[in-house]
């Protein structure tokens, strides 16, 4: 694979903030909370470029046992973020949300990164981590409508069983969209080869 990076320059970063500086200008001129857009975008850059020392951190490291820690972090952060939507989680609930984050997670990016991509050594970080990031975040999605769910649908006074069947159809529906989005994104990418053959015919 090719792991060349491409460098950014300072101006091309800048204008990344271009679209920001309108919508501020136009909150300035709505008297819309210019200032605050401000504070929040400028939290924004420095919780970045904090991220950013640490990304370079874990991407260089060279030993295994960092790539199962950053896992391992990733994976009690997504089980948290999940059950936020829960009113008043208990223990057990973060528990079970681990579980379910680690049950649906784990195998996949195993299989993606072993098996799919064939990472050497096992624990890049530069594949591991992201892809990790990519599909805990699934995980999540699915595990924290689902959960939302069922606590409403038995706070209600539904039965167990139909909370739950309620519960599962309402988390399928990030994986349609999942899916939905993944087809439409590889018809749109395939959609130049397919016409690449004419037009050099042409």
């Amino acid at each position: 694979m090719n792991e060349s990076l491409s460098t950014i320059s300072t101006f091309s970063l800048a204008l990344a903030f271009l679209p920001a500086m309108i919508v501020i200008a136009i909150m300035y001129y709505w008297r819309a909370g210019g200032g605050t857009a401000i504070y929040a975008t400028l939290r924004m850059l420095v919780q970045l470029l904090m991220i950013g020392y640490v990304l370079i951190y874990i991407f260089d490291a060279d030993h295994w046992g960092v790539i199962v820690g950053v896992i391992i972090v990733m994976l009690v952060a997504a089980s948290w973020i999940a059950v936020r939507t829960v009113e008043s989680p208990g223990p057990t609930t973060y528990l079970s949300a681990l579980i379910a984050v680690s049950i649906s997670g784990v195998p996949v990016l195993a299989l993606v990164t072993q098996v799919v991509i064939d990472v050497e050594p096992w624990f890049k970080p530069r594949y591991v981590v992201p892809l990790a990031g990519m599909i805990f975040s699934g995980s999540m999605t699915a595990i924290s409508i689902a959960a939302e769910r069922l606590a409403s649908e038995l706070k209600t006074g539904r039965s167990w069983i139909d909370a739950r069947r309620t519960a599962f159809d309402a988390a399928t529906v990030a994986l349609q969209a999942a899916l939905l989005q993944y087809c439409d994104s590889r018809s749109a990418s395939a959609a130049p080869a397919r016409f690449a053959p004419t037009a050099a015919r042409q």
